[in-house]
């Protein structure tokens, strides 16, 4: 069982097909959602190695010394609903994380509004677009995607279709869809187990009635 199209497409290639792969995609938890209030200068960062979130604001501050009332918040270490909330009033959220299987953060980010940069994982996804965030194959230029956007979000010019991007992105993993997705995948993995139960049962007993005779 995987999370996406995109993955099973990847583990059937490295089994050439010999193994029955489901997908069973991620769901967003409800607390990651909208709201009406002001979003603040703040940038939600999470990446695997601690190392790269102090590379990049560190970068950033010494590129941008006039942007250094930009706050970068660490998101690592928090319970699911102060996460939410930091979010949800962030203006922009960082995303590095190379080996990721599927990847929440940066869906969980949408979610609240807030549009991301990030760094193309080494397996593929199947979420990420070319209009759903800013994503990059290398992790050197997001300080400058950062100054880039925060100009353009101090100007109210952040491009409108990123958001209706986002929008459609997350709507794939509400949980209401992926609910009806589960049901499915393991029906048809409950069905499929039996027919190979059964199938064996009638092989057993066709042998059993030829050592008789």
């Amino acid at each position: 069982i995987t999370t996406t199209e995109k993955q099973k497409e990847y583990i059937d290639g490295l089994f050439n097909g010999k193994i029955n792969t489901k997908v069973v995609p991620v769901s967003i938890d409800e607390r990651f959602k909208k709201t009406d209030k002001l979003k603040k200068p703040i940038i939600s960062i999470l990446t695997r190695d601690q190392r790269e979130t102090v590379k990049i604001f560190k970068t950033f501050y010494l590129k941008y010394p006039h942007l250094k009332w930009v706050t970068f918040r660490d998101m690592r270490g928090m319970t699911k609903d102060v996460f939410s909330e930091a979010l949800k009033e962030s203006c922009l959220s960082v995303w590095v994380d190379d080996i990721a299987g599927f990847g929440t953060f940066p869906i969980e980010s949408m979610a609240c509004d807030t549009p991301v940069i990030g760094k193309l994982p080494n397996l593929p996804n199947g979420w990420i677009t070319e209009k759903n965030g800013m994503w990059v194959d290398n992790s050197v230029i997001i300080p400058d995607l950062i100054a880039q956007y925060i100009q353009s979000w101090l100007e109210d010019s952040v491009p409108s279709e990123i958001f209706s991007e986002m929008d459609d992105t997350v709507k794939k993993y509400s949980a209401k869809v992926i609910k009806k997705e589960i049901k499915k995948v393991y029906k048809e993995l409950f069905e499929s187990r039996k027919k190979e139960i059964n199938d064996t049962l009638a092989k057993y007993e066709v042998n059993n009635l030829e050592e008789k005779k």
